[in-house]
């Protein structure tokens, strides 16, 4: 059962508006619900557990306090705190400033219910069984993250799929060229991990891009952010994320020089070694692969080797080219025989 999150507020349009942005943000593990007085919300919570609820200032009364809701989040208009006859209330809520874009709301309703849960403890909830998806290349890191994106938007047509590239150099943002600059990245999610703060899905979920269905995380900035991290902070990572998202299956692009490299290799249920079509390139990550089963086991590992995408990088809609050409193809066959075969131009 999904946990509940509540928008209350008297300005109807708002409200609505906002439960819609949520809907839209299918990576959200909440099933979202507006009230536009606060009646409404009260009888509603009779009877269902509410665990987030964002309430404007003026629908706000001293009875919200009684309510048995994990967090609530004061939505105020004017960035102020709440005031009574005069004087200020002392609130123990959260307050953020309602008409900031919306995307910021979320972010720090996301940062307050992660304090809570860090104070209070994990919240468990139900989740399908995730599985973990690696990809790896000798020679070819660029053609590696475009079958990555084209392969896991594949799959997220199947399940909700999250990608994280955990190369130091994966040249995403070439492949991406209007993505935000100044966005959050993988740094950030592996910083506020290694703090050992809980609540690591609720920060994830702030930070994600979409190609098609695929949720992605842009890469880190720093190289350094990637040494940093140990084999144990890794697996702790990956397996926190797959254990408390609502994710099927995490595709992750590994380095092969990465610390703990052979444990993220032991921990996936399947890997992928990509080769370009030129013959050194296949030999290379032929022999690769051979060492790969040897030391887990042949019927996880799989290479494909890519024929030559279309277009260059940094072209307009150059992944979605991808998607549809000859890339897209070999991979679509790839998946339709079950990998049963090298997949190859």
């Amino acid at each position: 059962m999904r946990k509940v999150l509540a928008i209350c507020d008297t300005e109807r349009e708002y409200a609505v508006r906002f439960m819609d942005y949520l809907n839209t943000r299918q990576n959200l593990p909440f099933e979202i619900h507006s009230f536009t007085a606060l009646e409404s919300l009260k009888e509603f919570v009779r009877e269902h557990p509410v665990e987030i609820l964002l309430i404007a200032e003026g629908a706000f009364r001293e009875e919200v306090r009684q309510m048995p809701i994990r967090t609530v989040v004061l939505l105020t208009e004017d960035g102020s705190a709440l005031t009574e006859g005069g004087c200020q209330k002392d609130l123990s809520f959260r307050q953020i400033y309602k008409y900031q874009g919306q995307s910021h709301v979320v972010r720090e309703v996301m940062d307050c219910y992660g304090a809570e849960i860090e104070a209070t403890g994990p919240a468990a909830f139900a989740k399908p069984s995730c599985r973990m998806t690696g990809v790896c290349s000798l020679s070819d890191a660029g053609q590696k993250v475009i079958f990555s994106m084209v392969y896991g938007r594949f799959l997220a047509e199947q399940t909700p799929c999250l990608y994280l590239n955990l190369e130091p150099k994966s040249g995403m943002e070439r492949l991406l060229p209007d993505a935000e600059k100044n966005t959050r990245t993988l740094s950030d999610v592996m910083y506020f991990y290694r703090r050992g703060r809980n609540g690591l899905i609720y920060q994830l979920n702030t930070m994600l891009h979409k190609f098609g269905a695929l949720d992605y995380l842009m890469p880190v900035k720093n190289a350094a952010d990637i040494r940093e991290m140990t084999e144990k902070q890794w697996i702790g990572m990956l397996s926190e994320l797959m254990q408390t998202s609502t994710y099927g299956r995490i595709l992750v692009d590994l380095d092969w020089q990465m610390r703990g490299f052979s444990d993220l290799i032991d921990a996936c249920d399947e890997v992928f070694v990509i080769s370009h079509g030129d013959p050194v390139s296949v030999m290379r990550n032929h022999e690769f692969a051979v060492e790969l089963r040897a030391e887990a086991g042949a019927e996880k590992i799989r290479e494909v080797i890519l024929p030559d995408p279309d277009g260059h990088p940094g072209n307009d809609h150059f992944l979605e080219r991808q998607t549809f050409g000859r890339v897209g193809r070999t991979i679509r066959s790839g998946m339709q025989s079950g990998w049963k075969e090298e997949s190859g131009a």
